[in-house]
């Protein structure tokens, strides 16, 4: 569950966890989304990455190994 999000806001967490995505390369990104119309949400990477439909997962321990993603998540 997200917290109550106007038109246009962004969110990098759901059900408190950080949304992630892990590539073809195996490098795992730190991702946030928008919910852009109903029933539709977008999802990018902090390295300005789209990501897939339905690949970001919320985080369970994984570690972001993108160096552009971490330096993000950081500031």
């Amino acid at each position: 569950m997200m917290d109550n999000l106007g038109r246009n806001q962004t969110f990098r967490t759901i059900d408190r966890k950080p949304i992630y995505w892990r590539d073809k390369q195996d490098s795992v990104h730190a991702c946030e989304g928008s919910n852009v119309h109903p029933g539709v949400r977008l999802i990018w990477t902090l390295c300005q990455r789209d990501v897939p439909a339905n690949a970001a997962y919320k985080c369970d321990g994984d570690d972001v190994t993108c160096a552009t993603c971490k330096q993000a998540v950081a500031e």
